[in-house]
């Protein structure tokens, strides 16, 4: 049986994390081991870790708090990369908040499985599935994330993942391969998901699971929350309306969230630049170059390169807004 590496990062999860834990040990699959890397919790995270690591010490390896905040992204990447986890075969990201559902290591690694069979266990493969998403106490919000978002889980060509990430990070599996080129920690990143995307469209394959195999807890301490898609809603999230009418604020957060794409997309050419084939080299050059481009010309990059959302309506807002 594969081995299956789960790395899961920690703060201030005493509220859920218990019940999380207690999902992934009645998975089907057994053949797995939980790394667990903390980011300064001040509440009783690093205490419910270390009891289940006691109570199951072949399952858990505590690899403690860490010195400073690091932020969940970065926490992420660091613990994907600690030695004690080279000995697996796959690896998974898990959120503590989320509840997995029992099939959800055996269905994932079944797909993993067959993807190598297919390419080679060589290339970075990455696989990512569906969740419900739910409330605070599990109460079903909508039965699909992905329908919730209005997101197109195919479009995952490199350029189209340039602007938007389109795999979560508690649903994904991915090859030793794919780890191993995520060894190198980028400068700027936006989230280990979409870095990790990345490197597999550019390298590799990705392929989407449609099937619900955890819950998404929504609540207010995410970090990263499930907004509902739509035209309505998100034009008017572009232009300010619900907020105050402050066009002002939703040109920052527009412009601020442009800025950490370029400065991930910068990153990203200067650990794989000399890898990529020609057409996503150019493709990753043009997106970098768009700051320094008028409005026009901005279009024009964008609309050549296929660097587009996967919704008409995302897409005007993005010829206006980059």
């Amino acid at each position: 049986m594969k081995k299956v590496a789960i790395i899961l990062c920690t703060w201030q999860g005493e509220r859920y994390l218990a019940e999380f834990l207690d999902s992934i040990l009645a998975q089907t699959y057994q053949n797995w081991k939980i790394y667990a890397a903390d980011d300064c919790s001040t509440d009783q995270t690093l205490e419910i870790i270390e009891r289940y690591r006691q109570q199951y010490p072949d399952k858990f390896v505590n690899l403690g708090r860490n010195k400073d905040n690091k932020g969940a992204c970065r926490n992420f990447l660091e613990a994907l990369a600690n030695p004690s986890g080279d000995s697996a075969d796959y690896y998974m990201f898990a959120d503590q908040d989320d509840v997995w559902y029992p099939e959800k290591i055996s269905r994932s690694v079944e797909v993993m499985r067959r993807m190598e069979a297919e390419a080679s266990a060589a290339m970075p493969l990455l696989a990512h599935c569906d969740s419900k998403v739910a409330g605070e106490d599990l109460q079903e919000i909508f039965p699909s994330y992905t329908a919730y978002l209005g997101m197109d889980q195919y479009n995952n060509k490199f350029p189209h993942l340039l602007l938007q990430n389109i795999v979560t990070g508690g649903g994904t599996i991915i090859n030793h391969a794919l780890r191993d080129k995520m060894l190198t920690l980028p400068e700027h990143v936006v989230m280990h998901d979409h870095w990790a995307a990345l490197i597999a469209s550019a390298f590799g394959r990705i392929e989407y699971i449609d099937e619900q195999l955890y819950v998404y807890r929504q609540h207010g301490d995410n970090e990263i929350g499930a907004r509902k898609g739509g035209f309505l809603t998100e034009v008017m999230s572009r232009l300010g309306i619900g907020k105050g009418n402050d066009r002002k604020k939703a040109d920052q957060e527009s412009g601020s969230l442009y800025r950490n794409l370029f400065l991930q997309a910068a990153s990203f050419r200067s650990i794989f630049g000399g890898e990529l084939d020609e057409r996503n080299k150019r493709a990753l050059d043009a997106f970098i170059a768009i700051p320094n481009y008028g409005r026009v010309r901005k279009i024009l990059t964008v609309l050549r390169y296929g660097i587009v959302y996967d919704r008409f309506y995302r897409t005007f807002g993005e010829l206006l807004f980059i």
